[in-house]
């Protein structure tokens, strides 16, 4: 697991915490896998004549980025780009200048696994 939280020098707060796991363990560990498998067997067994509303709460791509590690995998050797301080102030977003990781002295390597940690969330929805 890494850690790059900037309390002392950035005011990111508690959301601002880049950190991620290449977990171990596999995809029935996950709350996000655990959340989508119960919709799914709440809708397979629902009765057809009634009408149903159906929400689920997920917790990825948000920090700690953890997932599966063969979500990783999938982007081990990609060549990925590392966003600029100037990159990450939009128009339409200025503030997150101050948010990610151009701003928070982290070392390009950790920068580029803390990306790839980021695509195998997103992925292993």
């Amino acid at each position: 697991m890494r850690n790059y939280t900037p309390w002392e020098s950035h005011t990111a707060g508690i959301g601002g915490a880049i950190s991620w796991l290449r977990a171990e363990k596999g995809d029935n560990w996950h709350h996000d896998h655990r959340v989508a498998n119960h919709v799914v067997e709440r809708i397979e067994k629902r009765d057809p004549e009634k009408k149903h509303l159906w929400a689920a709460g997920f917790v990825r791509p948000h920090v700690p980025l953890v997932a599966p590690k063969r979500f990783f995998e999938m982007y081990d050797g990609l060549d990925i780009p590392i966003p600029t301080r100037k990159d990450d102030a939009t128009p339409l977003n200025p503030a997150n200048a101050n948010q990610w990781c151009s701003n928070f002295n982290i070392p390009q390597e950790d920068r580029v696994e803390a990306i790839r940690a980021y695509y195998a969330c997103i992925s292993c929805r």
